[in-house]
């Protein structure tokens, strides 16, 4: 969203300063083409700026409640905060190769990727993930 943001703004400072710039033979059709570029590149920039900081104000994104279950716990012992952490951070986000798992033990649960090979399972109930296991290799495939 960033980068759409700053691309619509920079097409709206170009719009503005090319009808600022423009000259066409004729008062009228030039003082015409002059206000509707500048208009036309003042709502550019004010929608990039809104793309731009949508991300900072909570956009698009909603906030998962995360519950971690004691087998979940269990098994993340000996594996480094860091990587759970930021693979929990992607929860409900789409990213980490979010995926549901249809058969096999962790049948109708979701899966995303913690590191390479390994997994988390979980469990979703609206706004809520309930964390259910950890693998250290993809066994689901």
């Amino acid at each position: 969203m960033k980068k759409l943001g700053i691309g619509i703004i920079l097409l709206g400072l170009v719009l503005i300063a090319n009808s600022s710039l423009m000259s066409i033979t004729g008062y009228v059709i030039d003082e015409s083409v002059r206000v509707g570029g500048s208009i036309f590149g003042l709502v550019f920039v004010v929608v990039g700026i809104g793309l731009f900081f949508s991300q900072k104000a909570g956009g698009l994104e909603k906030t998962l409640k995360i519950i971690r279950t004691e087998q979940f716990e269990r098994a993340i012992k000996r594996v480094p905060k860091k990587i759970i952490e930021n693979a929990l951070a992607k929860l409900g986000t789409g990213k980490g190769n979010e995926e549901y798992i249809k058969e096999g033990p962790y049948g109708g649960y979701w899966s995303i990727r913690a590191s390479k090979g390994a997994r988390i399972y979980y469990s979703l109930e609206g706004d809520t993930a309930k964390v259910m296991a950890y693998e250290p290799s993809s066994r689901h495939d």
